[in-house]
């Protein structure tokens, strides 16, 4: 029977309404958990994802900026109420343009904190080899134990391999909880809202007035 482990004091805790089903890394053997830690991709593809989304993030502030600067020089040039009426129009798609440009960056952001867990998790996880050796050695003394003489080191390799387990279990439900304490700082993303007024969508000026309007 496998001894209890003493309590440890954890930096995240379980959310609520966690059942059995989420706690089937605590129920792998160690050779499982630290198996898939170390068998894994490894970091590279969430690298390649936090690249992603940072690249998309800076074509959007792009983006941003231009539609700005675009707004800006319309009301330079354009004068009236229907100017006044554009920018009213125009207030939702900016606002929402700038909450993309902030949620992209965090989805960055928390894709980092998921690396970093990993990492940790990685770390922290029994190195394979133990697990390897420590099986290895007890099946060694078990066909060598004819007379009972090996009793006591075979208890001692199960002991190690228990902590082992316990150790791994622990490694992993911190490692769940980091990557879930970073999925959840996401928001869902709201669709783009129309630049219309309070009558409608805001119909483009005539082509003459625009030129007139600078010059051309």
């Amino acid at each position: 029977m496998r001894p209890p482990r003493p309590t440890t004091s954890r930096p995240f805790s379980e959310p609520e309404g966690t059942t059995n089903k989420h706690m089937h890394f605590e129920a792998n053997p160690p050779e499982v958990n630290s198996g898939n830690m170390y068998a894994g991709p490894g970091p590279d593809s969430l690298w390649a994802a936090a690249s992603a989304w940072r690249s998309l993030d800076t074509e959007m502030t792009a983006v941003q900026r231009m539609f700005n600067r675009t707004l800006l020089c319309l009301m330079d040039a354009w004068q009236g109420p229907a100017a006044t009426q554009v920018m009213e129009a125009t207030k939702p798609f900016v606002r929402w343009l700038a909450e993309l440009c902030e949620q992209l960056s965090e989805v960055e952001m928390q894709i980092y904190q998921i690396e970093r867990a990993y990492e940790w998790a990685r770390r922290e996880v029994v190195h394979p080899t133990q697990i390897y050796r420590n099986r290895a050695e007890k099946w060694l003394l078990i066909n060598n134990n004819v007379l009972g003489q090996n009793n006591a080191a075979i208890a001692d390799l199960d002991q190690e391999y228990d902590d082992f387990w316990d150790e791994d279990g622990e490694v992993m439900r911190d490692y769940r909880l980091r990557v879930s304490d970073a999925l959840a700082q996401l928001t869902p993303w709201k669709p783009p809202p129309p630049i219309a007024n309070k009558t409608g969508l805001v119909a483009p000026a005539p082509l003459s007035t625009v030129l007139s309007r600078t010059g051309a």
